[in-house]
């Protein structure tokens, strides 16, 4: 089997509802088990070895991910560093939603996950304010493509 692991940070609802469009996606694929985490919820950081891909969402704050996902990123920049996650060539993908500032978030987060050895699918996903519908099938199509491309890589 391969894994997909969706981790995520949400204040309004608005991420954690295209986390689970995300995830949907990636269910409706065979032979693929599909994790998702809000951060702030205790988990293993080493079950990152274990995954095929990391699907990553945050709202903005400030123009910027918020400071789970930031404190979240250093652990794993920090760890991958240290040798102890092994992250490199290992599928990624960036999702979020937002009130101002177009999503700056987002490219931040597609940086650091490229930084860290990730190779990134697109689009990346993204909603101002509450996601709409065509944001939701957005997800679900993401979800289900890089399920896809897990697959075709085993």
């Amino acid at each position: 089997m391969t894994n997909v692991l969706i981790i995520y940070d949400s204040k309004t609802g608005n991420t954690e509802t295209m986390a689970k469009a995300i995830k949907k996606g990636a269910d409706s694929i065979n032979n693929i088990i599909v994790q998702m985490i809000k951060l702030g919820t205790p988990f293993p950081i080493s079950m990152l070895n274990e995954v095929d891909a990391i699907i990553l969402g945050s709202p903005t704050h400030y123009a910027n991910v918020t400071v789970e996902m930031r404190n979240f990123l250093g652990a794993i920049k920090d760890l991958t560093e240290s040798e102890k996650l092994k992250l490199k060539n290992k599928i990624g993908a960036v999702f979020g939603s937002y009130g101002w500032d177009g999503g700056w978030n987002l490219q931040k987060l597609e940086f650091e996950l490229k930084d860290l050895g990730l190779i990134i699918e697109h689009p990346i996903v993204e909603s101002v304010d509450a996601p709409n519908e065509r944001v939701l099938m957005d997800c679900t199509n993401l979800g289900k493509n890089i399920a896809q491309k897990v697959l075709e890589q085993h």
